[in-house]
């Protein structure tokens, strides 16, 4: 656009200059205003040029603002996809474990022995959830030392998610933060691990029960029989 003006401006000029001695004379011939009507047509060519270069940076600019939008939009898309995806692949284990926690803010100047102790209601590779008399609200930050079996227990850090009041105690649910690979693979190992130990209580249970029952049946057949 400036290109254009400034060769409207500076260059047009000097050439009509030039004209303008020729148009005198035909003026001074023919008596017409030829160099008015000349100024006139180029005035009209200035204003229908940058009518239309402003015309087209708007259409320009505004398609690239929509499909920058609707970028945006796949991505917010598959984000919330990827995430419910995450959250509805973890296997979430009931236990009644205990572990250990502080608020965020106090980690620095509290031993661990003097975290609060609690216990899990439910634990997963995302998150868990458990039962205190302790007062959270939703945001808070906590570190937890949670138990993996092992001599060394894993310190993670998570946000509450929300804190229902039930009837002595909270419930309380939390999201990690900043969980490293490593740390989720050794979590998630020793849920694994306690998931394939209650299914193994439940199914010799259950056979000690079908065990019992079928006792019960032999000695009604012999009461019978009797």
């Amino acid at each position: 656009m400036l290109g254009l003006l400034s060769t409207f401006i500076f260059v047009l000029p000097g050439q009509a200059a030039n004209r303008n001695d020729a148009l005198f004379d035909l003026k001074d011939t023919f008596n017409s205003p030829v160099g008015e009507k000349v100024n006139g047509v180029t005035l009209i060519l200035i204003v229908i040029t940058c009518a239309a270069l402003v015309m087209i940076f708007r259409y320009y600019f505004t398609r690239e603002e929509k499909a920058q939008r609707e970028a945006r939009e796949m991505y917010r898309e598959r984000h919330r996809s990827q995430s419910t995806e995450q959250k509805r692949g973890w296997f979430r284990l009931k236990t009644d474990a205990e572990f250990r926690w502080i608020p965020a803010h106090l980690v620095d100047r509290t031993r661990i022995s003097n975290y609060n102790v609690d216990q899990l209601i439910d634990i997963s590779g995302g998150g868990l959830s458990f039962s205190t008399f302790e007062v959270l609200n939703a945001e808070d930050e906590i570190n937890m030392i949670l138990p993996t079996g092992d001599a060394n227990p894993l310190s993670v850090d998570g946000r509450v998610i929300r804190a229902v009041k039930g009837d002595e105690a909270y419930n309380v649910s939390i999201q990690y933060i900043g969980l490293l690979n490593g740390q989720r693979d050794k979590l998630v190992a020793w849920i694994q691990n306690n998931q394939r130990t209650a299914m193994f209580f439940d199914k010799q249970k259950d056979t000690e029960e079908e065990a019992s029952e079928d006792e019960e049946v032999n000695e009604m057949d012999v009461e019978e029989k009797a």
